[in-house]
């Protein structure tokens, strides 16, 4: 059984588009069970929508992208955005002064820690949202 996990959004969209590191994000994320916050979901397809708005891919690469994403959603558990939730990341913003969805994501797991009594790696690319996890008390894991 493979141990658990929290994951951001920016470690789980690194695996699908195309840019340095697409590789070693997929191969860190295949050596976990995956948990993330509700958010991720909105997250990724707003990437997504942002490459196509970018026009640096073809309609075909957005669709096998936009497919991928969706595909990937299947294998992760996701935790309910509520009260507690909220609470977590009122508090986040308090203390390390992250932006809103980034301090959501960390609150997110910060209650998972809590609910199961035990410490989970945190995995992310963002340096902020990482240096937030460490002050947290999280091992965070990056891609090579």
């Amino acid at each position: 059984m493979k141990p658990l996990a929290y994951l951001d959004t920016s470690l789980y969209v690194r695996q699908f588009v195309e840019e340095a590191g697409a590789k070693a994000a997929s191969r860190l994320l295949s050596r976990y069970s995956l948990a993330s916050s509700f958010l991720l979901q909105v997250e990724a397809v707003s990437v997504v929508s942002r490459k196509r708005a970018e026009g640096n891919l073809s309609d075909k690469e957005i669709e096998r992208i936009q497919d991928e994403v969706l595909e990937g959603l299947r294998h992760i558990s996701f935790v309910v955005l509520d009260g507690n939730v909220a609470g977590r990341g009122r508090n986040v913003v308090s203390n390390h002064g992250l932006r809103s969805l980034d301090a959501v994501h960390l609150g997110t797991a910060i209650l998972l820690r809590e609910s199961l009594g035990a410490e989970i790696p945190f995995l992310t690319v963002d340096a902020r949202l990482a240096g937030a996890a460490r002050r947290e008390g999280f091992k965070v894991i990056e891609a090579e």
